[in-house]
């Protein structure tokens, strides 16, 4: 973890040094800032046209259950932060690593053999979810100024950019409608996803999936192992404990295997994570049982892309929905409030702020103190 952190701190040097100079020589369609470097493409507001000419009456129906979706979410957003404090304070023997929130930060707390998956995500649910944005902007009839992506150090985004004057003129209605409905399209994209897993699979874990091995392993990389001694070999199970034998009996989707064990460690207890690493396995996945015949790679494979599809594209469809500045449920929750006619609009903006920044910091500094920088 060390190495990970020096190498972060590493980059963050030389995109410092490197934002510096290349400022100097930056076009009209880039800006480059410190960790930050925009790119702004051509508008895509004549492709937005076309969509929305397709089936107006659609979109329209689409942009107002938006709305109703995204306070949903809003709430949903708060009470699960509320919730997961809560366990974390309250009930900390129930805490689990379902409880875990840190953000998705690749070679920290993203394992690297799971970046691609992460980064097919995020390039699903940014289009989705600013391509929603410019649809139900021009159904608002609010010009589209640009289009772009932007790499805020190691993340990667894009944007649709509304004229800002257009939007801030338009009604209320029409802000929350532009506001939730990249969100919207997210949570549409989730759903499918789940919808997949659901589908072709059968969320039963029938073993871990061999994801990385040290040299001379005696198990290959794309194995499953099901049972160590008879002992079923799950995430649930990994950390039980097995007194070892002269001869281990291990199980894998290619047959039995057995092994002799050293002499002098032959009685001694030792959990199936111990054993596996004995074997010379690095790391390991849930497998969980495709309802399609293929080889495990595959398997595995379809499962990780609808899984990380879901999982990001739930989560920025939830946590979006938040009302802190230049997210979406800001936008949304400050055009409510003028539609109601509220008075102090900008004192509530800015105590819900900071109750969501409260409740998510809190929950990601006792995951960490819980549970570590957990690798996903």
């Amino acid at each position: 973890m060390n190495s990970v952190i020096e190498a972060f701190i590493i980059l963050a040097v030389v995109w410092l040094v490197a934002s510096l100079i290349i400022r100097r020589y930056r076009g009209g369609r880039l800006q480059v800032y410190p960790f930050l470097v925009i790119l702004h493409l051509y508008s895509l507001q004549s492709i937005f046209d076309r969509i929305l000419s397709a089936s107006p009456r659609l979109w329209r129906i689409v942009s107002r259950i938006a709305v109703i979706a995204g306070f949903g979410m809003m709430f949903f957003a708060f009470y699960l932060l509320s919730n997961n404090l809560s366990t974390y304070l309250f009930r900390p023997a129930e805490a689990s690593i379902r409880n875990v929130v840190l953000p998705l930060i690749p070679g920290i707390t993203i394992k690297p053999q799971n970046l691609p998956y992460l980064l097919i995500a995020l390039v699903i649910v940014l289009a989705t979810h600013e391509g929603m944005h410019g649809v139900v902007a021009r159904l608002e009839g609010i010009p589209v100024k640009s289009s772009g992506v932007f790499l805020a150090f190691v993340f990667p985004g894009g944007f649709v950019q509304p004229d800002e004057k257009a939007f801030k003129s338009a009604s209320p209605g029409a802000r929350m409608r532009i506001a939730a409905a990249g969100s919207f399209a997210n949570l549409f994209i989730g759903l499918v996803a789940v919808a997949c897993l659901l589908s072709f699979f059968t969320m039963a874990e029938t073993g871990l999936y061999v994801s990385e091995i040290d040299a001379g392993s005696v198990v290959q990389v794309g194995e499953v192992v099901k049972s160590i001694d008879d002992m079923p070999v799950r995430s649930s199970t990994i950390m039980k404990t097995i007194t070892l034998r002269p001869e281990i009996k291990l199980e894998t989707d290619r047959g039995e295997r057995v092994y002799s064990v050293d002499p002098k460690h032959v009685g001694r207890e030792m959990n199936l994570a111990s054993v596996l690493r004995s074997l010379g396995v690095a790391d390991v996945e849930p497998f969980v049982q495709a309802r399609f015949d293929s080889p495990p790679f595959i398997s595995q494979v379809v499962f990780k892309v609808f899984f990380w599809l879901q999982l990001v594209s739930l989560g920025v469809a939830v946590f979006n929905m938040l009302p802190i500045k230049m997210l979406d449920g800001e936008l949304m929750l400050r055009a409510l409030l003028e539609r109601v006619g509220f008075r102090h609009v900008n004192p509530a903006i800015y105590y819900l702020s900071g109750l969501s920044i409260a409740l998510l910091v809190a929950n990601m500094g006792l995951s960490y103190g819980r549970f570590g920088l957990v690798s996903f």
